[in-house]
């Protein structure tokens, strides 16, 4: 018999948030078994939404901030804000997001994190001595020097010349001044990422990462010897070891700028999310744990919400986790993942178009859910 349920079902991105998905699947759960307790946890791994969940698991709230999009015009984006003020979260889809230009203007040899940089100047400037950033859904490939100017470092080229900060001038520069680099050193910095990926090389940021955001086979190999380069630069000039860390890679190597010029940790986003919602606490004693995401494939099981979510509820000893998603690739093999079932929620063949409207979506995780615990 099933008393409790927790449901933490990650965005079916383009579609519904994490918490529609997880308010419509508790709705369904409450209508088959009235008596039953259910819990819905907002969840991210690091990509949009990644800031909303934070906040809300901190009893915070998000406030709105001026910054640029990631080819450095002009946009506001929020910020989530802690309780006691003192922490920030920071979503780098919010400032350097492939979603926030037209899919006509990719192209990583121009886009910027410096939006992404402004964001953190802003929540050091009110006073907060720990950052969370989100590490997913950027349209860049930088190397981090867009959002490392914003904090104050300057990109020179061999005339000792300012450079842009984009991925273009990657192999343009010869050497880095810190001079009026904004102190760090007080902050606790720590990006929050799904990707293992280093900064450079067959696995790198912008070989796998690139095409994705508009890069030409030929502006991937200018990319991946441009972060090489900025590695080599950097480490002559003491910020050592970019192309070594492991994640570096993450928002086309902001990680690993921020992990050598600031000293942030790289750690695995959901891993965040759930350690501060107090999932192990939550999740004690259920019956029954629902996760998911729009699309369940071989890269779920790369660090992604739903694994991480079913991974922790194992370790705790809950028997019965299943996830729903939009479709479910034809090489994935549940028997190598966590999970007991996954469920695709769609019925009936139809349109991309028709599957994604929100109302299509929640409609079919209620009629999914709602079957999943009439069955058990």
């Amino acid at each position: 018999m099933i008393k409790k349920v927790v449901i933490a079902i990650d965005s079916f991105k383009g579609s519904v948030s994490s918490l529609q998905a997880g308010n419509q699947a508790a709705e369904a759960v409450r209508d088959a078994l009235p008596d039953c307790d259910v819990t819905v946890l907002e969840v991210a791994d690091g990509g949009e939404g990644t800031a909303q969940a934070l906040a809300n698991a901190t009893g915070g709230k998000m406030v709105v901030v001026d910054t640029v999009n990631p080819l450095g015009q002009p946009i506001k984006a929020e910020i989530g804000i802690s309780h006691d003020g003192k922490t920030a979260y920071i979503d780098t889809a919010s400032a350097a997001g492939i979603t926030l230009i037209p899919r006509d203007k990719l192209n990583p040899m121009f886009t910027s994190t410096s939006g992404v940089g402004e964001l953190i100047k802003h929540a050091v400037s009110i006073g907060c001595n720990k950052i969370i950033v989100g590490a997913g859904g950027s349209a860049t490939v930088d190397g981090g020097i867009g959002l490392l100017q914003a904090l104050g470092y300057r990109f020179l080229d061999r005339d000792s010349q300012q450079l842009a900060p984009n991925g273009g001038s990657l192999n343009l520069i010869r050497s880095i001044d810190s001079t009026d680099a904004i102190v760090m050193s007080n902050i606790e910095l720590i990006v929050a990422s799904d990707v293992e990926n280093r900064l450079c090389g067959s696995k790198g940021a912008a070989r796998v990462f690139g095409p994705q955001k508009g890069a030409t086979p030929q502006m991937v190999d200018q990319l991946d010897a441009g972060l090489l380069n900025l590695s080599k630069v950097a480490n002559k000039a003491g910020f050592k070891g970019m192309a070594e860390i492991r994640g570096g890679g993450a928002a086309g190597g902001l990680s690993a700028a921020l992990a050598v010029f600031a000293n942030a940790k790289i750690k695995s986003g959901i891993e965040t999310v759930l350690d501060l919602a107090n999932f192990d606490y939550l999740v004690s004693n259920a019956d029954l744990v629902i996760t998911g995401e729009g699309k369940i494939d071989n890269q779920t099981l790369g660090g992604k919400a739903p694994y991480g979510i079913a991974i922790r509820a194992k370790k705790i000893g809950i028997h019965r986790i299943v996830a729903i998603c939009g479709s479910v690739d034809s090489n994935f093999q549940i028997n190598q993942s966590p999970f007991d079932a996954v469920f695709p929620i769609i019925s009936a063949p139809c349109a991309l178009t028709e599957a994604m409207k929100p109302e299509t979506t929640l409609q079919n995780i209620y009629r999914t859910v709602k079957t999943i615990v009439s069955l058990i």
